[in-house]
């Protein structure tokens, strides 16, 4: 039986932290508020990086709409007027769009790295890792 190298297991699991990252960025899951409103009704959020599912329940009725944050946050909410708000999801998208460009040009450079066997590249290799750990 052939047993894989540490290199390679250690390739495998960082495969897998990119596939979580993409989840993570995709998935509006970030945090989940519930409250009730001024006019009791229950609200329940769902924000994500790129925006947020807002469901709001009376006795009667369900109402559900995804709010975006870009290219700018809708004018009717009044909670996502705020700029520093706004800065905040753009600053949120920004680094972890810049997170996942790091750990696939690692990951890239590690597959590379099998077929050429220089030691610049496998030191660039461990210097991307120890920015990105």
């Amino acid at each position: 039986m052939i047993y894989p190298s540490k290199r390679e297991r250690r390739l495998n699991e960082f495969q897998i932290a990119v596939v979580v990252l993409i989840a993570a960025l995709a998935t509006p899951n970030w945090a989940v508020l519930d409250f009730m409103n001024i006019e009791y009704q229950h609200v329940h959020v769902q924000l994500g990086v790129w925006g947020e599912w807002r469901t709001v329940k009376n006795a009667t009725h369900k109402t559900v709409e995804w709010i975006p944050h870009f290219p700018t946050p809708p004018e009717n909410v009044a909670r996502l007027a705020d700029a520093d708000l706004k800065h905040y999801y753009r600053a949120q998208a920004a680094i972890g769009t810049i997170a996942l460009f790091l750990l696939l040009s690692t990951d890239t450079l590690a597959l590379y790295t099998f077929y050429h066997h220089r030691y610049v590249y496998k030191r660039l290799v461990a210097c991307l890792f120890l920015l990105i750990g």
